[in-house]
């Protein structure tokens, strides 16, 4: 796939490898703030990044919450749902989100950016190991693996 001309979308592009994604991405970047732990915000925002650009060519998945390492019951309530929240929950739904625009366009492309703990389980990574393995579940599904 050529990127030139394309619209790529990437989530956490604020930091770490999102952001260098988007450095080397960025003819034209716009930022827009999504708050994952609100699905409402999160489909709005969805809805006014196409209509801005017309479309989307590329969606980078990139987005998510690491904790520190630890037994499942010394993780908080809160930083379980933060982290099934924003690594696998709101990935599903922007990318649902998404799809009707790629759909549309002649080549497009889904990537999302995993970690080893989504392929082998880390020990004291019990939730995040959960939803890494969950993104790679999902596509599997869809591709029928």
């Amino acid at each position: 796939m050529q990127l030139k001309g394309k619209t790529a979308v990437v989530t956490g592009g604020s930091d770490g490898i999102g952001r260098h994604i988007c450095l080397k991405l960025a003819a034209e970047a716009r930022a827009y703030a999504v708050d994952f732990m609100d699905t409402e915000t999160l489909e709005s925002s969805a809805e006014a990044i196409v209509a801005d650009f017309g479309g989307v060519d590329v969606l980078i998945n990139n987005a998510g919450v690491w904790h520190k390492a630890g037994p499942l019951d010394t993780i908080s309530a809160e930083m379980l749902i933060t982290t099934v929240q924003t690594n696998l929950t709101a990935l599903m739904q922007l990318t649902r989100h998404m799809l009707p625009s790629l759909r549309t366009r002649g080549e497009a492309a889904v990537l999302n950016i995993a970690s080893k703990s989504g392929v082998a389980a880390q020990a004291g990574q019990s939730v995040y190991s959960a939803t890494k393995y969950g993104v790679r579940r999902l596509y599997r599904s869809a591709e029928g693996r």
